[in-house]
């Protein structure tokens, strides 16, 4: 997929069961964000179940690729007192 000076969104390939007491937050990678191309997720909350949204920004007026299976973002995960 080829992004250029726009975004876009699309669900994640994996689908999540988030238990109770686990908060998930969702950071773009590195490799990418050094190519000016922006993974934008908010929280996710506990007892989320289903595939995420991503939404992939472009900041630049370049054409980026992305590659299915390469990663985009990664997910931090946090246990919560309830």
């Amino acid at each position: 997929m080829t992004v250029w000076d726009s975004y876009i969104q699309g669900p994640t390939m994996e689908y999540f069961r988030i238990p109770r007491d686990i908060l998930v937050i969702v950071l773009g990678k590195s490799t990418y964000a050094r190519s000016a191309l922006i993974c934008n997720v908010t929280p996710i909350e506990p007892e989320f179940e289903g595939k995420l949204t991503l939404q992939i920004t472009n900041l630049t007026n370049k054409h980026l690729r992305v590659y299915l299976d390469e990663g985009v973002a990664k997910l931090v995960f946090s246990t919560t007192d309830l």
